[in-house]
């Protein structure tokens, strides 16, 4: 019984090192703030990675999981970023899927995968482990993209159509 307690502590502690491995490793890229408010204008606080292209930084999401913070956005696009110690006023502009060429989102996936690429070992520990525990999938969606502009942007044609 006693090697049985032994397995099991090793077993967990191997899980408690991989999940904090994976978790230094996604923190170790650039992370920004994103305050979003809800209904009642309480501040919610998400850190996401982000990757500056054509003059804005851009956010995206891959999954349905804790997902909130995307649904602020819809509701609320005006956000706070916080990157760099510094503070911004931005508007959320969702792209759609015809809002981008293939060609420009290859391109972004291609230099957020330069960009990410230690951070992204740490996610698929963090994914390895997790869906092991918990039994999830490895399909990965492809991530629905927001651009972040300045509050004071006129409106871009992907918005006016949305209206």
């Amino acid at each position: 019984m006693t090697w049985i307690k032994t397995l099991l502590g090793c077993a967990l502690a191997l899980v408690a090192v991989l999940c904090l491995a994976g978790y230094a490793l996604i923190e170790s890229g650039e992370v920004i703030v994103l305050q979003t408010l809800d209904e009642s204008d309480d501040p919610h606080r998400t850190r996401l990675w982000v990757l500056d292209y054509d003059g804005d930084p851009w956010i995206g999401k891959a999954d349905s999981a804790n997902a909130g913070w995307v649904a602020r956005l819809h509701a609320e696009p005006r956000v706070d970023l916080l990157r760099e110690g510094q503070n911004e006023c931005r508007r959320a502009v969702f792209m759609g899927e015809g809002d981008l060429s293939s060609e420009v989102r290859d391109e972004m996936k291609r230099l957020f995968e330069e960009k990410y690429r230690t951070p992204m070992v740490g996610a698929k520990i963090l994914g390895a482990v997790f869906g092991l525990v918990l039994g999830g999938d490895d399909e990965a969606p492809a991530p629905e993209l927001i651009r972040l502009v300045p509050c004071d942007t006129p409106p871009l044609p992907q918005e006016e159509l949305a209206e």
